[in-house]
């Protein structure tokens, strides 16, 4: 199921397919977030949608706090951003990629870039009046995606950051198509946050649950097991089942009673512990079967010849 906002939808599909989202919150009336899972050298598309068809917006996908697109949306059912189109009309698509950790300060992004929205694809829509075809390029810079190598302190190691693949070539022949908004609104009125990390690490931190540990089933006992088991329990609880205005009597401080009663208690149990290994000892004794072989040697009835055995 895709995020929803009071009629308005936003996913991230791997080859067409859904991600699974985790930790689905709505953090404000025009805001909902979740975490997905991100793997290595994977291409994604972002897709968004109006259940309705009827507004008239722009909408904005940003990567790692930057904005990478921004599509003229009128009056649909959905739409969708693949990556970033360059000056020959190419879609570089989306790719999460390792992160670059570099001991150098120098060459480490610097702070406020990693604060601002690293880790994250938001898809954020903003009601215009209209379009106008300006028949333009795009004023999007390919170099703004992605935050570079980061200084080894940062505590980012082992997760992703948005890279651009290769440029693919259009299907269709025919060139984009930019547009420029008349009558922007300042703010969005939806805004969509995926927060991704590694499936390992939204494991290790309990965003992901684990799969249940298989459990050993303990093998039959026998019925003498289950009748000597049954009658200590019975025991067990009889003795559990006092009245309580018995107990109420007794003085808290009677401590030798208790014991009285565990000792019994364990006695029961080591009487029932010795009667299932004499059960156990006889069973075995009764499978065992000893069989004699039959002698090779005959012995002749008298007496008065000399048997050679070497």
């Amino acid at each position: 199921m895709p995020l929803e906002l009071n009629g308005y939808t936003a996913h991230v599909c791997y080859d067409g397919k859904e991600l699974t989202m985790y930790d689905v919150k709505q953090e404000d009336g025009k805001t909902v977030s979740c975490w997905i899972p991100s793997e290595k050298d994977k291409a994604f598309t972002v897709h968004y949608g109006d259940m309705l068809s009827k507004a008239v917006m722009t909408v904005q996908t940003c990567i790692d706090g930057q904005l990478a697109r921004s599509a003229a949306y009128v009056s649909k059912r959905e739409g969708s951003c693949e990556g970033q189109y360059d000056r020959d009309n190419r879609c570089r698509p989306f790719i999460f990629s390792p992160l670059v950790v570099t001991d150098d300060e120098t060459a480490a992004s610097p702070k406020q870039k990693l604060d601002a929205g690293f880790g994250t694809i938001q898809v954020k829509m903003i009601r215009v009046k209209q379009f106008i075809r300006s028949g333009g390029t795009s004023r999007l810079s390919l170099d703004d995606i992605g935050v570079g190598p980061v200084h080894e302190t940062s505590k980012k190691a082992g997760v992703h950051t948005v890279s651009l693949g290769e440029p693919m070539e259009r299907s269709s022949a025919q060139p984009v198509a930019y547009y420029d908004a008349i009558g922007r609104e300042k703010h969005p009125f939806a805004t969509f946050i995926f927060r991704y990390r590694p499936l390992e690490l939204l494991k290790a931190n309990g965003i992901v649950p684990r799969p249940p540990k298989a459990t050993k089933k303990r093998p039959l006992e026998s019925q003498s097991e289950l009748e000597s088991g049954s009658a200590t329990s019975a025991r067990k609880k009889q003795r559990e089942d006092v009245d309580d205005e018995k107990v109420k009597a007794e003085p808290a401080s009677d401590v030798e009673d208790e014991e009285a009663d565990d000792l019994t208690f364990l006695e029961e149990q080591l009487e029932m512990m010795q009667r299932r290994v004499e059960e156990k000892r006889a069973a075995r004794r009764a499978k065992v079967i000893v069989k004699r072989e039959p002698s090779p040697i005959r012995v002749p009835p008298s007496g008065n010849e000399v048997i050679d055995l070497t």
